[in-house]
């Protein structure tokens, strides 16, 4: 028997019946292995093609996912809200501090308008003061111009 199988040189030719059965003993378990191998190859040639029909269709379905997501309205508007939010924020942060400043002016006017206030009373009592001394004044000197 050669290296890759049953080789008529290699065999006794006393009988056929003899060399045949030997040769079908041989070939057997080749023909078998074979067979064995021939069967596990096309089995994972199946499986391997179902998987990469399967992946297919998973890639297929991620991309679809993705585009989806990529061309949400909602997340766009989400997306232009949050824009916006941050925009409206910038505003109302200077609008609180033209609010503190104005309030801040509108105490000192309101003191500055208590303080001129006090100042025109005391200027109003001065004046009667000034009136009423004046008018005793004259009272005083026509009593004495009649009286003389």
């Amino acid at each position: 028997m050669g290296p890759t199988g049953p080789v008529a040189d290699d065999q006794p030719t006393t009988s056929g019946s003899s060399t045949e059965s030997t040769e079908t003993t041989d070939a057997a378990p080749h023909h078998l292995l074979a067979n064995s191998v021939s069967k596990t190859l096309n089995r994972a040639e199946i499986l391997l093609e179902e998987l990469t029909a399967s992946q297919q269709m998973l890639l297929a379905n991620i991309e679809d996912q993705n585009k989806k997501l990529g061309n949400n309205e909602k997340i766009e508007r989400f997306h232009k809200t949050m824009m916006q939010t941050s925009h409206y924020l910038k505003k109302l942060i200077v609008i609180k501090k033209d609010m503190l400043d104005l309030h801040a002016r509108s105490s000192k006017l309101k003191a500055r308008a208590s303080r001129l206030r006090i100042i025109q009373e005391q200027n109003l009592e001065v004046r009667k003061r000034r009136l009423l001394d004046s008018q005793r004044k004259e009272e005083q000197l026509q009593a004495k111009a009649v009286g003389k």
